[in-house]
């Protein structure tokens, strides 16, 4: 078995739904953007669908190796140009409910990896 230690120093969800993440105690309720050190809120963003190459600037920022959308609306998906900028980039993106996406930053976030989510919130 092997035990790692927490870095206590990261942005950590440690709860969420549709309406608001909590994230090291501090409750968020408008969209937001999370990075290990960093949190930009509020996030004008409404949907998945309005997603441009503009809009995820502030993503794009943090130099990161996968970008993760969590949002509540199963129909919104990421603008098929948005998509192609970003693989010619070499950054990886996940649009995907607010569980999973939160679930999901929390474990890439433990392995070190250079993530950013950016969580949609009704």
């Amino acid at each position: 078995m092997h035990i790692q230690l927490e870095n206590r120093n990261q942005n950590t969800i440690t709860s969420y739904d549709e309406r608001q993440l909590i994230i090291n105690g501090m409750t968020y309720q408008n969209s937001i953007i999370i990075t290990a050190q960093t949190i930009l809120s509020p996030w004008l963003v409404s949907s998945a669908n309005k997603l441009t190459i503009t809009t995820m600037t502030s993503m794009i920022q943090f130099n990161p190796e996968v970008i993760i959308i969590g949002h509540s609306n199963l129909n919104d998906r990421l603008p098929l140009e948005t998509q192609q900028w970003l693989s010619q980039q070499r950054i990886g993106i996940e649009c995907m409910q607010i569980g999973p996406a939160a679930r999901t930053f929390n474990i890439l976030l433990s392995e070190g990896r250079t993530i950013v989510a950016g969580f949609i919130l009704t």
